[in-house]
């Protein structure tokens, strides 16, 4: 063991400026000489062999123990599984021994239980089921009472909208016709001071005069038609526009009401939404927490299941329904003592 403690010291770490690299080959010549001095000392040396020997021997039994201890309780887990599945199994079957009177009592208060919470259950299903039709019915009738509206109100919608339409070319041609009446009277007047300079301007002469007199009276008489027929045309338009104007407003108040019905409809929709949801979510809630302490109870069975399993794997009561079970159990009792057995046999 010097030898080594001195081969291994040779390989220490050295100042690099000391630092001498050997080849690669060298290590693994040395490598082998000192597994060759090992071996060799293993030969020679008996109680050497028989110390290491039984060092192995000693981690070989730990290491079946340790396997053993987890094969023990795996068969453990595997029991506590298979009881309370045995007590199910007998309560389903109506078995109910005496040994167990207890558990069995506290079995029935506990079925009890779920049965009622199932029950309320049930019960909030049911309710839930009639809203959730009580708002599809409702949603139905108010889409048609909506489209209804929509459907009467069609036609002053349509009205409206041609009246309106109608108005914008009113109000153009009155532009028109006011711009062609005001045009004819400008006309008129140039016409006119046109007249009084001809009869203040002396050098014309009479014949000239008359003919020019003529000319423009002319002129003013057409000028004076256009502007009447001008003014008669604004008139009648504007009779038009007020008249249209007078019954767009009737056909709005109408629609007017037909737009508060569809929005009152839509409002009740939305609030009978909201409330059925609120009540959906209620009773969702509520199905939740019974659910739960379904769950919880269901837990509280547990121990019950298991010590009736036990009674009745003492007892083995004879029913085909129950002897697959007493197989697994028996099966795994024997796999545990033999596990048991072999672990006492290789001692600490």
């Amino acid at each position: 063991m010097l030898f080594l403690s001195a081969f291994a010291s040779s390989f220490r770490a050295v100042p690099d400026s000391n630092r001498v690299s050997l080849p690669s080959w060298l290590f693994w010549v040395l490598l082998l000489v000192v597994a060759a001095l090992i071996a060799g000392l293993l030969i020679r040396d008996k109680a050497l062999r028989n110390k290491i020997a039984a060092g192995l021997k000693k981690l070989q039994k730990k290491w079946i123990r340790a396997r053993l201890r987890g094969k023990i309780k795996k068969g453990q887990r595997a029991l506590d599984e298979a009881l309370p599945r045995l007590g199910q199994a007998a309560w389903k079957a109506g078995h109910r021994p005496e040994a167990s009177t207890e558990a069995v009592k506290e079995l029935d208060v506990l079925h009890e239980t779920i049965r009622a919470k199932n029950d309320e259950i049930e019960k909030i299903e049911v309710e839930a089921a009639r809203t959730k039709q009580d708002q599809a019915d409702f949603l139905q009738s108010q889409k048609a009472k909506i489209d209804k509206q929509v459907e009467e109100a069609q036609p002053h919608r349509e009205e409206l909208s041609g009246r309106q339409a109608r108005l914008k070319e009113v109000d153009l041609a009155l532009g028109d016709a006011e711009k062609t009446g005001a045009g004819a009277e400008t006309e008129i007047r140039t016409a006119e001071k046109e007249l009084a300079g001809i009869e203040a301007d002396a050098a014309i002469d009479a014949g000239r005069k008359q003919a020019r007199r003529a000319e423009i009276r002319n002129k003013i008489e057409a000028l004076i038609r256009k502007k009447a027929d001008s003014a008669d045309r604004a008139a009648a338009l504007r009779a038009e526009k007020a008249s249209i104007v007078e019954t767009a407003a009737k056909v709005q108040t109408v629609l007017d009401g037909y737009d508060k019905a569809i929005k009152g409809l839509g409002d009740e929709l939305s609030e009978k939404t909201r409330t059925s949801e609120a009540l959906m979510a209620e009773m969702d809630k509520k199905k939740s927490g019974l659910k739960a302490e379904i769950d919880e109870t269901e837990k509280k069975k547990q121990p019950h299941w298991v010590a009736l399993g036990k009674t009745l794997n003492e007892k083995r009561v004879d029913d085909p329904a129950l002897a697959s079970i007493y197989a697994e159990i028996d099966g795994i009792d024997k796999t545990i003592r033999e596990n048991e057995a072999r672990h006492k046999g290789l001692g600490g």
